[in-house]
């Protein structure tokens, strides 16, 4: 699986919340990064998943915050307790199902959202551990304007 670069990504992102962000590679996000977050799962036609998405708590208050233009106060405040509400995450979702254009590459099948899980509990429990384990991935920092940084993975299921 083709994995997108931080430039797709960053101008997805900032079309589908219309905000401007900021993106950087990190190293891979840790699960202490991931707990309180959200997995997004992504299937083709033959119902196989080949992708997923970990949002950070801080990511998905941000990103979920700014799609809806929630106060940026509203989403630090979820950011800080690692506690995000979940009609944010229902915006985040809907985030999600823009973000599969990432995917789009000649060598990539076609995918589309599967599954979102949150809290990270609800996701089965191999896919957690693909999400921390596997190597085929990106992982980045994304800052909203004026909401805030937080961290995205995209991982190959595949």
């Amino acid at each position: 699986m083709f994995l997108p670069s931080a430039k797709t990504v960053k101008d997805v992102i900032e079309a589908t919340i219309g905000r401007d962000c900021e993106i950087a590679a990190i190293d891979k996000i840790s699960p202490v990064d991931g707990a309180g977050g959200m997995i997004a799962t992504y299937w083709d036609d033959q119902a196989k998943n080949h992708v997923a998405i970990l949002w950070s708590p801080e990511a998905a208050a941000f990103v979920g915050s700014a799609f809806a233009l929630l106060p940026p106060l509203a989403a630090k405040e979820m950011a800080a307790e690692r506690d995000v509400r979940f009609d944010v995450i229902e915006n985040l979702v809907e985030v999600c199902n823009v973000v599969s254009a990432v995917f789009e590459h000649p060598r990539n099948p076609g995918v589309r959202l599967n599954e979102p899980y949150f809290p990270l509990s609800e996701a089965p429990h191999e896919l957690v551990k693909h999400m921390y384990q596997h190597f085929d991935r990106v992982d980045y920092d994304l800052t909203v304007e004026n909401y805030g940084t937080g961290k995205i993975s995209f991982v190959a299921i595949s």
